[in-house]
């Protein structure tokens, strides 16, 4: 008897659940539409959010970080909010192709790292869980996209996040630190008061570029220390390269070399282009951001000779 009762009580469960995914599913297909080959989903009234540059349509705000066009349209669609925190592992995806059930195996810390979930997935999807709730945007590349990044994106129309020069490793001690801010600690100081790593990231990231930021740490001797950070503006992580070098407005691919250029910058005006190779630092030879942001935390200075490839040529920039 009990046991014929449980399997009533889960196949009811497995049909809400079915129905509910079918509810969603008909939800989020109606706050999508494709422009011309990509598709775009409606955050709320003639707003919506691509990851492609749209063509003759106007562009609100671009987060290169998150890879996120804010864009203004015409097809006014039933809007996704994304309001709610991750509070659930099992989720829902959908998409174009439908929905399906996914597992959510990381989540978004700052601009250190992106979330994961356990399928790869090659189109731009909505993460959703029980009651059609929103957690979040799944990019073309798998990368999961917290809906909290999403809101804040939202709300400000920016990109303007804070840094005050330091990388952390998982344990919330300082691995890198970008000498061009130079902020006073040590390498493998350890920062005190942050229940996760992803609170530490967003104290920083969040903060207001020319605020500062007080940090308690545990330095080399044991000690306990407390210091104010000035607050400066973030050019790279997420989406993009993390070098420290993209303060001085490039990007570049995973083997160093430079994928887009501000014309406007001091990189440009020094004479580098698209397609420029880094080899070495200071005739140290680096080949990855890691390596860079490595060599530049041991060797603090405040200039650098940074040799590059240029189609067989070699040549010397100072930054």
């Amino acid at each position: 008897m009990v046991r014929g009762v449980a399997g009533f009580l889960l196949a009811v469960a497995v049909l809400w659940a079915q129905n509910d995914c079918s509810h969603c599913d008909r939800k989020y297909d109606n706050a999508a539409f494709m422009i011309g080959k990509d598709r775009a989903i409606s955050v709320g009234g003639d707003r919506a959010l691509m990851i492609n540059k749209p063509e003759n349509l106007s562009v609100i705000a671009y987060n290169r970080f998150l890879n996120l066009y804010l864009i203004q349209s015409k097809d006014r669609k039933n809007l996704v909010e994304f309001k709610y925190p991750f509070t659930e592992k099992q989720m829902t995806l959908f998409n174009e192709k439908g929905f399906k059930d996914v597992e959510l195996i990381k989540r978004q810390c700052g601009l250190r790292s992106f979330g994961e979930i356990d399928q790869k997935v090659k189109d731009f999807s909505i993460l959703s869980g029980m009651c059609c709730k929103s957690f979040g945007l799944v990019s073309t590349n798998g990368k999961v996209i917290d809906s909290e990044y999403i809101k804040d994106f939202l709300k400000r129309q920016d990109a303007l996040y804070g840094d005050i020069g330091l990388r952390f490793d998982d344990k919330m001690r300082v691995e890198y630190i970008d000498p061009y801010i130079a902020p006073q600690i040590e390498k493998g100081a350890k920062i005190q008061g942050f229940e996760t790593l992803r609170d530490l990231e967003d104290r920083i990231l969040f903060a207001k570029p020319g605020s500062s930021v007080k940090l308690r740490y545990e330095d080399s001797s044991g000690k306990i220390r407390t210091t104010h950070f000035s607050v400066k503006q973030r050019f790279g992580g997420g989406m993009v390269s993390d070098s420290f070098l993209e303060r001085f407005g490039i990007l570049f691919s995973d083997d160093l070399r430079i994928v887009w250029i501000n014309p406007e910058s001091k990189a440009r005006k020094a004479g580098l282009k698209v397609g420029d190779l880094l080899k070495n630092i200071d005739l140290h030879e680096v080949s990855t951001p890691e390596e860079v942001k490595t060599f530049l935390t041991d060797t603090p200075k405040d200039r650098y000779n940074y040799m590059w490839e240029r189609k067989g040529f070699y040549f010397f920039v100072a930054l």
